[in-house]
């Protein structure tokens, strides 16, 4: 009686450990036959089968063919690893070369757009030259300036203005207010032929002269 159990108590590990090793093998079986799935899809075409695959349920586990297994699955992943990192460098490098070709360009619109705003500022400063020298010949000429007399000297400098516009209100009652604006308006010297108890003539610019 106590042998039989110690045979059974003998025989039960050993079960345990078949049941093991077929599960163990079952799974390396699924993970190589997957990864060569994978391997045949990338490649278009069907891998030739390994050791490992060949193995039939009932074979028992080894450490060589774990091993064999590993080795398979690592190697397969690290060329995919070396694929992808090497499709990754490719495209750094073109998007590399290409944000160096747009730098590049920046820099010769920057050079250029700087060249032209230093020209567009010149040629301000000559335009805006050249309007002060025509406005300065334009008042130093005689052309639609009037000459008024006999205004008295009691009438001072800062109520030329009004003096004047209501002189042209009495004259020209048809033109509007807003048409009788003055660009300048002021007394000039008196010349020495003319009697001092004359006043000093006012001179004017009318700004619309017809």
């Amino acid at each position: 009686m106590s042998q039989s159990k110690t045979r059974r108590h003998q025989d039960k590990p050993d079960k345990l450990n078949f049941f093991a090793q077929k599960k163990v093998a079952a799974l390396a079986r699924q993970l190589v036959a997957a990864d060569h799935q994978d391997g045949a899809d990338l490649s278009g075409g069907s891998s030739p089968r390994s050791e490992a695959e060949s193995l039939h349920d009932g074979e028992p586990l080894t450490a060589a063919f774990l091993k064999r297994a590993l080795d398979e699955q690592s190697q397969r992943l690290v060329a995919t690893w070396q694929s992808s990192v090497a499709e990754l460098k490719r495209d750094l490098q073109d998007v590399g070369a290409r944000t160096a070709h747009v730098e590049a360009k920046m820099e010769d619109l920057v050079d250029a757009h700087n060249t032209s705003a230093e020209h567009i500022k010149s040629l301000t400063d000559q335009l805006q030259k050249c309007e002060a020298k025509l406005m300065d010949l334009e008042d130093r000429s005689r052309r639609s300036n009037i000459r008024l007399r006999s205004i008295p000297e009691t009438v001072l400098p800062a109520d030329l203005p009004s003096h004047v516009h209501g002189f042209f209100k009495l004259l020209t009652p048809e033109i509007p207010a807003d048409m009788l604006l003055l660009d300048r308006l002021h007394r000039v010297p008196k010349p020495q032929h003319i009697a001092t108890s004359l006043p000093r003539d006012v001179l004017l610019k009318a700004h619309y002269f017809h």
